[in-house]
């Protein structure tokens, strides 16, 4: 059998973004593969019939961003086109070659064909400046010559700088060509919810600095008018769906015990006042949070179909989906073991209606597609639960299993974690080994397929990893940590830590070695300035200074007051105190550093300050910077710096754990 290799990766077929055509007959969805000799992604449209039970290729050598149904023989999908600008192609199901439809000059993010044959859409575009500005100092800004900065955040992960960028609202009349704008110009909107007349968004308008807590709004199509329901700065809230025109369903917290980040429970919103009833307590994410290396592209995470409103989650190790129904009612995961990345719901041809929602039909069965992660499987599409594509034959590899273990931690609940043996493993034998740090710190690692862990493990290591205290999919008493990063999920991956190496005597405790990224990169430097266990560290894209990452990263001055409990105007000494670099003098493992210089994320000053203290500490590091990548590099960056990264993680720790064992 075949050993994972670090540029495996490259034969992988990432399967995305699955939707039903409004007759149910079909179901659209996005092939993505690493292409080599052009350092970049092919992404192609392909069709499953239902009836048929085939699968067959619309695209070839596209770079398809979004799409959408207009109708049920067609599909409308971005392709290339001038930044800033959304260039759609029309493509017909039943034979044709794709031609140009129209072009938009915003960047089109979302978009959904509404009942009437219009289409709702979130694109992003530039406020113009205000009246005075010169032309003279904006034709220089849009050339590059400069930029100019006056709000918070100033740059996005990703994207750049985003002075005056916002993500607005909008309705699109492909036939007369006319792009309606919905918000105001100043409003950043981040979803939405449509039935009939109706259109429910979230929304925050802002000029200096953006806030989290987002206001809820109701637009009516045929009155053009706009109601607040929520002002925004009063609730956090994470999904809308209208149920009718006169109530709606929100997902929604009241931070009563865990503030801001409290994860959100249901609520039945009245859209006459905006008032809010509990309906059912959930207190999970909504969202899929389950880690991998080996996905690429996004899909549908919640939909309201009647009034089922069908949700991912994470739930313990697996990224479910879950229904709640008109009585309260959430069922039970309605996906298999491992991870659900996307779904869509058919129910009849009153399911076209688009957006997140449909209204019940009556006459139709309803039928269910997800994406799916099963086992050490790639993620394919299910149809009601089978298997319907298999554009990846796994049994060719030789993939190490993944062993679980729970131990206890030091607050009585139970951590979990796994452990994979190296290839070609010979009992009494002593291999080197790899501890693995999730990010967030609200992620979880579960059983699925990770590229990298499998690649570290043919190459001769055991690798091991765990969800500490912080983790998602275990609800706020688990999850919540803000404050006091450091210290009990330090105690949880030591601990865990402990417990492998006594479950397994052929693991070297002399030859350990620790990664992580982002939050991963955060505790791995803090790692190294606590204890000397590890012989060798990688840390990524992380956090050294708290200081420093609060007035730099995109998220910082929200993410950073909450995570540490204190800002730079308050409690600064508490932010040093939780920052790894105050402890890098007594760091003595050799460690290498991995950043990108476009990530804004945990921007790059971050990784530069930490190296440089060791480095005047006098331990051993090593800084690779990658350029033109962000912080999803390990995940979506370019196939050459994929490889690059891999490469420089995978010799540190040779060098340090393998050095005089006479393998490889």
């Amino acid at each position: 059998m075949e050993k994972i290799k670090i540029d495996t990766f490259l034969e992988y077929k990432f399967v995305s973004d699955s939707t039903f055509s409004p007759d149910g007959r079909y179901v659209a969805f996005v092939v993505s593969q690493a292409d080599a000799q052009a350092n970049d992604y092919k992404k192609d449209l392909y069709l499953y019939d239902v009836v048929k039970d085939n699968t067959r290729r619309l695209t070839v050598d596209r770079r398809v961003g979004l799409y959408v149904w207009a109708d049920s023989d067609r599909l409308l999908f971005t392709s290339g086109g001038a930044t800033g600008k959304s260039c759609f192609y029309e493509i017909r199901i039943s034979g044709g070659e794709a031609c140009k439809a129209f072009e938009l000059d915003i960047q089109v993010v979302k978009m959904d064909r509404m009942a009437d044959g219009r289409y709702v859409l979130l694109g992003t575009a530039p406020v113009k400046p205000e009246t005075g500005a010169g032309s003279e100092e904006e034709s220089a800004e849009d050339a590059g010559a400069y930029e100019i900065i006056e709000e918070i955040p100033f740059w996005s992960n990703g994207a750049g700088f985003t002075n005056r960028l916002r993500t607005g609202l909008y309705i699109f009349d492909a036939a007369s060509q006319k792009l309606t704008q919905i918000s105001s110009l100043w409003e950043d909107c981040s979803t939405y919810s449509v039935l009939g007349q109706y259109i429910l968004f979230k929304s925050y308008e802002w000029r200096d600095v953006r806030g989290i807590k987002e206001g809820i709004s109701l637009h009516d199509l045929d009155s053009a008018m706009t109601r607040v329901l929520v002002e925004q700065d009063q609730v956090v809230s994470d999904a809308v769906a209208l149920l009718s025109e006169t109530e709606a369903l929100v997902a929604a917290t009241d931070g009563s015990r865990y503030g801001d980040v409290q994860y959100p429970d249901f609520y039945r919103m009245k859209l006459s006042d905006g008032s809010m009833t509990l309906i059912s307590p959930w207190g999970n994410g909504l969202d899929n949070t389950v880690g991998s290396d080996a996905r690429y592209g996004g899909g549908r995470s919640l939909k309201l179909c009647g009034n089922d409103f069908y949700f991912l989650s994470t739930d313990g190790e697996n990224g479910g989906l879950y229904c709640l129904n008109a009585a309260g009612t959430v069922s039970g995961n309605l996906a298999g073991d491992g991870s659900c990345d996307s779904f869509d719901v058919f129910d009849g041809a009153a399911c076209a209606t688009g957006s997140d929602t449909c209204t019940s039909g009556g006459a139709s069965v309803r039928r269910l597609v997800t994406c799916e992660f099963r086992g050490d499987h790639l993620a394919e599409l299910f149809v009601d639960g089978r298997q319907v594509t298999f554009f990846n034959d796994m049994s060719r590899f030789d993939i190490s299993a993944r062993e679980y273990h729970e131990i206890q931690s030091r607050d009585g609940m139970a951590v979990h974690g796994y452990v994979m043996k190296p290839a070609d493993y010979v009992p009494g034998r002593k291999y080197p080994a790899i501890l693995n740090i999730h990010g967030g710190p609200r992620t979880s690692f579960g059983a699925i397929f990770h590229h990298e862990m499998q690649m570290w493990a043919s190459h001769g290591y055991f690798v091991f990893y765990c969800n500490p205290h912080g983790s998602d999919g275990r609800g706020d008493a688990f999850g919540y940590i803000d404050g006091s990063y450091g210290s009990i999920d330090y105690e949880d991956i030591m601990d865990f830590t402990d417990a492998m190496l006594e479950a397994y005597p052929d693991m070297d405790k002399d030859r350990l070695g620790v990664a992580g990224g982002s939050y991963g990169g955060f505790m791995t430097n803090w790692i190294i300035g606590h204890t000397d266990r590890f012989r060798a560290a990688a840390s990524q894209r992380c956090v050294t200074n708290w200081i420093s990452m609060e007035h730099m990263s995109d998220i910082g001055h929200f993410f950073v007051p909450q995570s540490v409990g204190a800002d730079t105007f308050g409690d600064m000494h508490k932010m040093w105190d939780q920052s790894p670099l105050k402890y890098a003098a007594a760091c003595k493992t050799p460690t290498l550093f991995i950043h990108s210089d476009q990530d804004f994320r945990c921007p790059l000053a971050e990784g530069l300050q930490m190296f440089s203290a060791l480095k005047l500490g006098g331990c051993e590091a090593r800084l690779c910077v990658l350029k033109g990548e962000n912080h999803e590099l390990s995940r979506s960056g370019k196939p050459a710096n994929r490889i690059r990264r891999m490469e420089e993680i995978i010799n540190w720790m040779d060098k340090y754990l393998k050095a005089g064992e006479g393998q490889v």
